[in-house]
């Protein structure tokens, strides 16, 4: 996780600028998520569920909640690299793979970039 502290990291630019979703229970926070709008396009720019909440839905929910915002901000497209690991979870929530990017917090690790369609995909 060290390795992606930088990534995971919101900012203060990220909290002004851009859409973005908690999930807590009682005592924490659970997950998190962030959409990134502007003149190049819609951004899923992190979605991040903390290990100990995984299958609970928690994902999914904030991945739903994204869909709207965008959808909501006249997106038509969303864009989001992946962990190579989490790509199915994308590829489940309707999203196709549409080529490979270089992380930038691992030096030669290629990340699955994949987009949904928002005018089409029903969640």
């Amino acid at each position: 996780m060290e390795a992606y502290r930088r990534e995971l990291t919101l900012t203060h630019r990220d909290l002004r600028d851009d859409h973005v979703i908690l999930s807590e229970d009682e005592s924490r926070l659970t997950g998190v998520a962030q959409v990134s709008f502007d003149h190049h396009g819609c951004c899923l720019e992190r979605l991040f569920v903390d290990p100990r909440d995984m299958g609970k839905g928690i994902g999914r929910k904030l991945f739903e909640r994204s869909v709207f915002i965008a959808r909501g901000l006249g997106a038509k497209e969303m864009l989001l690299d992946a962990d190579p690991q989490a790509a199915p979870f994308y590829l489940r929530m309707g999203c196709r793979l549409i080529g490979t990017v270089m992380s930038e917090s691992i030096p030669g690790r290629s990340l699955p970039r994949l987009a949904i369609d928002l005018a089409h995909q029903r969640l």
